[in-house]
């Protein structure tokens, strides 16, 4: 099992304001040693003065003023290198929507902050900003490598496919989605079969208790929390699968996978919507989503469509990731050696989503076998896991997904709806919302 890494982006990994914040913490280090350093050398030399000899640790102090200086610097030049890659974002962004006035406003940031860098320093952000997408993939390049391997030139000509395979979804250029991107197609029509669950249900607490709530095949497609708040308003949390393989009535199949990917409507997106409907969300109620596989694409599209206040959006194992915009929450789980996370192609290079949003993501199984090609890691099992070890990590970009799931806990009352659906006739289902 590999360690969890958590980034604000697929190449920004860390908020360059508290990079400098600790190197500025550092240099006051720095010179609070240097004040012991100097009653260290009096206190020597008083003793020397009266014919006594100390060993005084003044080597040791003089060596850690200069490890901690170095490393108050190197956090700096970490922190420009950062701040050039936001930028060339931002440039590429503005040239890409014709705004010529901002394109060089940001050319010339960039050229004044590539002049503090040293030359090895600059090739650094070049290789983030350039060679971060082709690198997202290196994990399942290599572990397709791995597992064609036992079974001879069949099984080599086999894992070669994966590569190529990648290179086509680069080349498709649809892993990241716009804020300014619509569904394209007309309304497929879906039906409804609610199954209200009569147990109680207790507010999601962490984003594993979050996992453990999606729908697996015995459990319909979508679940719909419903909760009451004190002051009588209402907050939804939807809970979407992954992609299902059935007959033809099946919404969440295969084909809804590839429409969704290509940015046309379907039957899974209706259903998921509709099923908000039936359990009482209205234009602009708050709702929470959370999807796993076709579920984070249609998590994503729900936030674009703007229908509802999309507060939160978590994904598990999504091939895409949406640029939902500042006032959502988003977290993006992903495995790198997943073969349908790496549809998205890295997502995004910087932050999406509201302060806080990121990206987590580790291999869930570091020896390369038949099995990440049949999918095992990505599963919400395996997802699941990964979920745990997020929920237990300090790193202080968690405290934002903890603060947006906190006020659920405070509901008068809460009611939950299972839907099952299909294709067909469209009905908005009675009684989710009773």
């Amino acid at each position: 099992m590999s360690d969890l890494e958590i980034r604000s982006g697929s190449v920004i990994a860390v908020n360059t304001h508290h990079l400098r914040h600790t190197a500025g913490r550092l240099m006051s280090l720095a010179a609070e040693c240097e004040v012991v350093q100097r009653r260290l050398h009096d206190i020597s030399a008083g003793i020397t003065d009266e014919g006594a000899w100390a060993n005084l640790p003044l080597a040791l102090v003089a060596e850690a003023i200069e490890r901690t200086r170095s490393i108050a610097a190197d956090l700096r030049t970490l922190a420009t290198i950062y701040e050039m890659v936001e930028l060339e974002i931002q440039r590429d962004a503005a040239a890409a929507i014709g705004d010529d006035l901002s394109a060089r406003s940001l050319t010339g940031r960039l050229a004044a902050l590539s002049g503090t860098l040293s030359l090895p320093e600059q090739v650094v952000a070049w290789q983030l900003t350039r060679g971060w997408r082709a690198d997202s993939h290196r994990e399942l390049t290599w572990q397709s490598v791995q597992a064609g391997l036992p079974f001879g030139p069949f099984g080599w000509a086999v894992s070669a496919v994966v590569p190529l395979l990648l290179v086509g979804v680069r080349g498709l250029d649809r892993g990241a989605v716009p804020n300014d991107a619509r569904l394209r197609g007309p309304t497929r029509p879906v039906s409804l079969s609610p199954h209200r669950l009569r147990e109680a249900t207790t507010a999601p607490a962490t984003v594993a208790d979050v996992a453990r709530r999606l729908p697996d095949d015995t459990l319909g497609r979508v679940r719909v929390e419903r909760y009451t708040m004190p002051d009588r308003s209402r907050q939804f949390v939807a809970y979407i699968a992954g992609t299902r393989f059935g007959g033809d009535d099946e919404p969440f199949d295969m084909t809804s996978n590839l429409e969704l990917y290509d940015g046309v409507r379907s039957a899974s997106y209706e259903a998921t919507v509709e099923a908000l409907r039936a359990s009482g969300a209205g234009p602009g109620d708050t709702v929470h989503l959370a999807g796993h596989s076709q579920g984070g694409m249609i998590a994503s599209r729900v936030a674009l469509e703007h229908e509802f206040r999309v507060e939160t959006i978590i994904t598990f194992g999504s091939p895409v990731q949406a640029d939902v915009g500042a006032d959502t929450l988003q977290v993006a789980v992903r495995h790198t050696d997943d073969l349908v996370s790496a549809l998205s192609a890295g997502g995004f290079e910087g932050a999406s989503g509201a302060p806080g949003s990121f990206v987590a993501e580790r291999v869930a199984d570091p020896v390369g076998t038949i099995g990440d090609v049949t999918f095992d890691v990505h599963q919400m099992e395996a997802y699941t896991e990964t979920a745990e070890l997020l929920d237990s990590s300090t790193d202080p970009r968690m405290d934002a997904v903890r603060e947006s799931l906190a006020p659920l806990a405070t509901a008068t009352s809460v009611s939950t709806t299972v839907y099952g659906a299909e294709r067909g006739t469209a009905r908005r289902a009675g009684g989710g919302g009773a």
